[in-house]
């Protein structure tokens, strides 16, 4: 089932602070907890996405990493940590009955038991890189081919990535070799022995012996890159494209991060786009709009021919199809939408002024001589 957004579960913008989103979630919490709602079936299930929610959102790292790739950054599996939701509950007053229920709920070992974290790996995949580029309204439109130039970290060549200058390792000193510490407290519910994984040696229980001197034991190295990569045609001011494995190089041979590109397109001078859509404007005289032409305009693909029919007005739009922006990942395009302005001379020959003259007295018009005043009162009647 499709996850919904967090934002959206707990009740608050995505501008919401701290103090918001705890506020939202205490009075939910309450709201859908099962022991208040016995009866409601679906309260646990409310409850659960609730804290899930919370959970994220309440944490600024992996509210960043939400905000930036949504619910894929975690995964369909994804289970909050119940320690930070059982704090809260504790901030709520609830008691130890309702924190073996929370534990219950998402799965977590029941108190007494051993308590063991999920083992860590030692090698930490490299993370996701955002950069923003600029390009041209016809380069979005067609699409093109650019060289990306950026900073990020890439497996040190020195060592192959691994860290160790020698290849040799040693037993950790923080945990003696075990990969994890053990700690025992006591609670309501009896001794809880917990084991948490080795924060230095990640639950390996190795360390190296030697860092390697060009990356400090890291296994990567912080360097310039530079590719050429396809921007798509129909791209558009905030479309965002990923390109797996080129973000930075994880640490001691972790897989590499993917780099997200997002587009900005430049304003063009005399399009401008709405959706796949592009709209411009055409200035004729009124002489072309009275008796019809043919005229040039502009477009993506160079100049083209377009037919002014007679008696055309002001305003009035020209079609033309499939002159527009290509669909993204689509072999179709939008239409370009001319808009007609129809001029009236600001200054105009004896002779012109004697024919219009002509035709104003033919249709029983009063009009002046082609005076400012004359030119006023012309505009309002080719309207």
């Amino acid at each position: 089932m499709t996850k919904r957004d967090y934002y959206e579960v707990l009740g608050v913008p995505r501008s919401a602070d701290n103090t918001q989103i705890k506020k939202s979630y205490r009075g939910l919490a309450r709201k859908y907890h099962p022991d208040v709602n016995p009866d409601d079936p679906k309260a646990e299930d409310k409850f659960k996405e609730a804290t899930e929610a919370y959970e994220v959102l309440s944490n600024s790292e992996k509210r960043n990493r939400y905000d930036m790739f949504g619910h894929k950054v975690f995964g369909d599996s994804y289970r909050p940590d119940y320690s930070s939701v059982s704090s809260i509950f504790r901030e709520f007053g609830f008691g130890d009955f309702f924190l073996k229920n929370i534990f219950d709920f998402f799965g977590e070992p029941s108190f007494g038991t051993r308590v063991r974290t999920r083992p860590e790996t030692w090698s930490i995949m490299g993370d996701n890189i955002l950069k923003g580029i600029k390009i041209s309204f016809k380069k979005a439109a067609f699409g093109v081919k650019k060289d990306l130039e950026y900073e990020r970290y890439e497996a040190c060549k020195k060592c192959g990535g691994s860290g160790s200058e020698d290849g040799e390792l040693k037993n950790c000193p923080t945990c003696n070799g075990a990969g994890e510490i053990r700690t025992t407290r006591q609670s309501f519910f009896g001794t809880v022995i917990s084991s948490r994984t080795c924060s230095n040696c990640r639950g390996r229980g190795k360390v190296i012996a030697k860092p390697c001197s060009q990356c400090n034991g890291e296994g990567r190295v912080y360097k310039k890159t530079k590719f050429a990569m396809n921007i798509p045609a129909g791209v558009s001011t905030g479309t965002r494209l990923k390109i797996s494995g080129k973000g930075n190089a994880g640490i001691r041979g972790g897989a590499y991060g993917d780099l997200y590109v997002q587009i900005e397109v430049r304003p063009h001078k005399q399009f401008v786009r709405d959706g796949y859509n592009i709209f411009s404007k055409k200035k004729i005289t009124f002489y072309e709009a009275a008796l019809g032409s043919k005229v040039m305009v502009e477009t993506l693909d160079g100049k083209d021919e377009i037919e002014i029919v007679p008696g055309i007005q002001s305003g009035e739009r020209i079609k033309l199809k499939n002159k527009g922006i290509q669909h993204l990942g689509r072999n179709m395009r939008g239409n370009h939408i001319i808009e007609i302005v129809v001029e009236t001379p600001k200054k105009m020959t004896k002779k012109e002024i004697k024919l219009i003259q002509e035709i104003a007295k033919a249709k029983g018009l009063k009009v002046g001589n082609g005076t400012t005043n004359f030119i006023t009162k012309l505009k309002k009647a080719f309207k």
